[in-house]
Formats: C-alpha cells, sequence, structure tokens
C-alpha cells in the first residue's frame, strides 16, 4: 500500500512539473514576443 501511494504521489509531482515547465515556457516566449516588439516600435520610431 505504502508503495502504491509513493508512486501515485510521484506520478502527480511528474504531471505538475510537466504543467509548470509548459506555463514557464509559454510565459518566457510571451515576454520574449513583447520585448522584441517593443524594440521594433523603437526603431521605427527613429
Amino acid at each position: 500500500m505504502e508503495e502504491h501511494l509513493f508512486w501515485k504521489f510521484e506520478g502527480v509531482m511528474l504531471a505538475l512539473t510537466v504543467v509548470f515547465a509548459i506555463m514557464v515556457v509559454a510565459r518566457q516566449r510571451s515576454l520574449d514576443r513583447q520585448a522584441s516588439d517593443k524594440v521594433r516600435r523603437q526603431i521605427e520610431s527613429i
């Protein structure tokens, strides 16, 4: 029983890790896009 709980816990932690990793990558891409848009607008205004 205890081993079953351990593997259940491991599975949940792995799933959460994957979810948060995807969220971090998506957020980073969004921030990169915002930064490059800002730089492009600044260059265009020169």
